[in-house]
């Protein structure tokens, strides 16, 4: 009798918790107060010190399914890490409105700006072996026509670009590029830069940036799930990218040339390795992951919540509770967010195949890995 008793209690507890968060997420999202929230709740001020694999899993199947309905978030991926290692990796929702085939840990999805991280690693890892200077001005490695009327691009080089200092837009599309500043001045956050970049490092290595990739990052981490070019092997547990209203719009973009500011496919198991390493690379005090994580230049200065700054790839963030690496991907349908404390090893890999995916963002970190986070605050996230 008494076992009953409290498993009924338990069922209702839980059906509350499926009502509170259904309601939460229909009140609330429509104006993006999920994000505001984050910074009023003090009982979400702090990083968690050990992740409850258990509770937190189940949290997550409460809480999730009413903020996608709310948002229209079709299917979402995560994973969490502490002390450097996942510890709970989690799937929800359907890969496209037109199959209904639902997510797991091993679909694929566009990873967008998610590139820049993995990217600037491998430039640094052949800076560390002679192949490129870091302050070697790029043109005296390769012209850049699309700019050559100004002299002042001469002045960047590849730390400049892993900063995002060119004073280049953030895409030139083919037209002809105006540098809004000396270059090195100031922040202006430009995948056109990584672009031209990528461009001298193939000249420099006679390899294409898929090649570059796969032998300095995706073959010694074992992403075999990754790419910065389509593969056949995708087609079948792809995501499909979904507008906000939730209706399919586009299949992943098989590109056969690939773009490192912006084209890598992969899904969160991989990308997850991948953070993995930089932690714990970083807690050996890798040269190559500590120069990554320094801070170049300010971003923006929130106040109390804390500072952003932008290091080699990573942006950075400090606050109270220690210096965080994160970025953000947003490929119009696709969109996903890293972020973790170097100190802690704890982290978030979280992608999503929707336009929407965002949105509740910062209270999704609230109940995995905790903090308040200025750059959920940051206007290129959204």
């Amino acid at each position: 009798m008494t076992l009953k008793i409290e498993n009924t209690l338990i069922l209702l507890s839980k059906l509350c918790l499926v009502l509170f968060y259904s309601l939460l997420a229909s009140c609330e999202t429509s104006e993006s107060n999920l994000q505001q929230k984050a910074y009023q709740k003090n009982s979400y001020s702090d990083y968690v010190k050990e992740v409850d694999i258990k509770f937190t899993s189940e949290k997550l199947d409460l809480i999730l399914p009413p903020l996608m309905a709310g948002e229209n978030i079709r299917g979402m991926s995560l994973s969490l890490i502490n002390h450097s290692n996942v510890v709970l990796s989690k799937s929800l929702g359907i890969r496209s409105t037109r199959t209904q085939k639902r997510v797991n840990n091993d679909t694929v999805y566009e990873f967008a700006s998610l590139s820049k991280p993995l990217f600037s690693l491998a430039v640094l890892q052949l800076a560390e072996k002679g192949i490129i200077d870091l302050d070697k001005p790029l043109y005296e490695y390769l012209e850049y026509r699309e700019v050559t009327d100004d002299d002042r691009y001469e002045l960047i080089t590849a730390r400049i670009v892993l900063s995002h200092r060119t004073g280049f837009p953030n895409w030139a599309r083919g037209e002809q590029v105006d540098l809004a500043f000396e270059p090195g001045e100031r922040f202006q956050y430009s995948g056109e830069g990584y672009l031209y970049l990528q461009k001298v490092l193939e000249k420099i290595t006679g390899r294409s940036l898929q090649k570059i990739v796969e032998e300095e990052i995706f073959i010694p981490l074992q992403m075999t799930h990754s790419s910065f070019i389509w593969k056949d092997k995708y087609q079948n547990n792809m995501a499909e990218g979904h507008s906000r209203k939730g209706e399919f719009d586009r299949k992943i973009r098989q590109k056969t040339e690939g773009v490192s500011a912006s084209s890598l496919i992969s899904n969160v198991t991989d990308y997850s390795k991948f953070l993995q390493y930089v932690l714990k690379e970083y807690k050996k005090n890798n040269p190559i992951i500590k120069r990554m994580v320094t801070p170049i230049i300010p971003v923006k200065d929130d106040g109390k919540w804390g500072k952003l700054s932008w290091g080699l790839g990573w942006g950075i963030e400090e606050t109270s509770q220690g210096k965080n690496i994160w970025h953000w991907g947003n490929n119009g349908e696709f969109r996903s967010l890293v972020v973790a404390n170097l100190e802690k090893g704890i982290g978030l890999v979280y992608v999503s195949n929707s336009a929407s995916g965002l949105e509740p963002i910062a209270y999704i970190i609230q109940n995995t890995i905790g903090g308040i986070h200025p750059l959920t605050r940051f206007r290129y996230v959204y």
